[in-house]
């Protein structure tokens, strides 16, 4: 028997065609026994993990591509570099690029570049481990 999970990510405009489904985690199981009854431990740490990146991953995407564009100007900010940034949570340690862009020049700033993921996450652990 072969087990396939699959996510699948609905935008909250409900458009189908950006509808998308990614193949996450995969297991074949032979006869019934002790030993491949359910999910081995390694199996379902991989399986969370995999699910936890394919989560992460639409998150940061989408709240990333709704602040690229300046809200004074709306034109496209530009990409300087991307850092690490490191999450803590329930389920371990997150590592998420965090892009830095170049504030527009429509607008005075203090700083030439900023981190708006780096700013949507001030605190960089998740309520459960607080």
């Amino acid at each position: 028997m072969k087990l396939t999970v699959h996510v699948i990510v609905h935008p909250e405009d409900d458009v189908e065609s950006a509808t998308v489904v990614r193949e996450v985690f995969a297991v074949d199981r032979d006869a019934l026994a002790t030993d491949t009854l359910g999910l081995h431990l390694c199996e379902a740490q991989d399986l969370l993990a995999a699910v936890q990146d394919t989560v992460v991953t639409h998150q940061v995407s989408t709240a990333l591509s709704a602040q690229v564009a300046c809200p004074h100007c709306g034109a496209a900010r530009r990409h300087k570099d991307s850092r690490p940034i490191v999450m803590r949570t329930l389920f371990g340690t997150l590592r998420v690029d965090s892009p830095r862009w170049w504030h527009c020049g429509c607008q005075p700033q203090t700083t030439t570049t900023f981190s708006p993921l780096a700013a949507m996450l001030p605190q960089r652990i998740t309520p459960e481990l607080s």
